[in-house]
């Protein structure tokens, strides 16, 4: 369970670092270069970037295992909340 709050961490730092004024926003213009399809798993959707940097990061932090599927799922649920929390923060 840590290992999925620190991935899911560190996604998060990583998508609010690219929001408009932030550290890498200028990374996202380059990013929006992109085709369509490719925008919500690299930069748009936090919930979407659970699955794809769950299975670049993982590796990196604690080397690959089978647990990575499982790490990936709880980070996904994860970042679903953040996502309601920061949804109610600016209601």
């Amino acid at each position: 369970m840590l290992k999925a709050l620190e991935i899911s961490l560190i996604i998060t730092a990583i998508h609010v670092s690219m929001w408009d004024s932030m550290i890498f926003g200028k990374i996202r213009l380059y990013l929006q270069r992109l085709p369509h399809w490719t925008h919500k798993p690299l930069f748009e959707c936090l919930i979407c970037m659970g699955g794809c940097y769950t299975v670049l990061i993982y590796p990196i932090l604690y080397g690959f295992d089978l647990n990575l599927i499982t790490t990936m799922l709880m980070v996904i649920g994860i970042n679903t909340i953040i996502v309601a929390l920061i949804s109610k923060m600016y209601e």
